[in-house]
């Protein structure tokens, strides 16, 4: 369907607002929490429950990563609450997830670089090194460590 079918159209948004919207420009400048019906926003209502597929920390302890401490893994699992949080304090403030992800990130960057486990960026960017072979080069020499992963390293959804 060309947007010429598809606006103007009404949006709803979670806390009640309305508004009409003549183009996919118009739409995306709303941002987070707007649906295309009323009913899209029946999960929203009520109160908010933490739900096990909503744990931001539930995959913190089967990461395989050598040499990551219990506290070091306990102080990524308090980053990945904090970030959490700090989305939900205000889930429609424009880019309130690219922010949360900033925070997450940056902090557990900042864990693993004190553990020793990252490295600081080179003068080149290693990831796009390439060695005689034309294959690309060994992470070692630039921002990541040689992180052994194995097949289950990450748990199937």
């Amino acid at each position: 369907m060309d947007d010429s079918q598809r606006y103007p159209a009404w949006r709803y948004h979670y806390a009640g607002k309305e508004v009409k919207v003549n183009s996919a420009a118009e739409d995306e400048a709303l941002g987070g929490g707007w649906a295309e019906g009323p009913w899209d926003l029946k999960r929203y209502q009520g109160p908010r429950q933490a739900s096990p597929e909503h744990d931001p920390k539930k995959w913190v302890d089967e990461w395989n990563v050598p040499g990551l401490s219990a506290d070091q893994r306990k102080a990524i699992k308090a980053a990945l609450w904090k970030a959490h949080s700090a989305f939900w304090d205000s889930p429609n403030t424009p880019n309130a997830d690219v922010e949360a992800m900033k925070l997450a990130f940056d902090r557990i960057a900042q864990i693993l670089f004190d553990a020793g486990l990252l490295m600081p960026h080179s003068s080149s960017n290693p990831l796009m090194e390439r060695d005689s072979d034309g294959r690309p080069a060994s992470p070692s020499r630039g921002l990541f460590p040689p992180l052994q992963i194995t097949s289950g390293a990450f748990p199937a959804r």
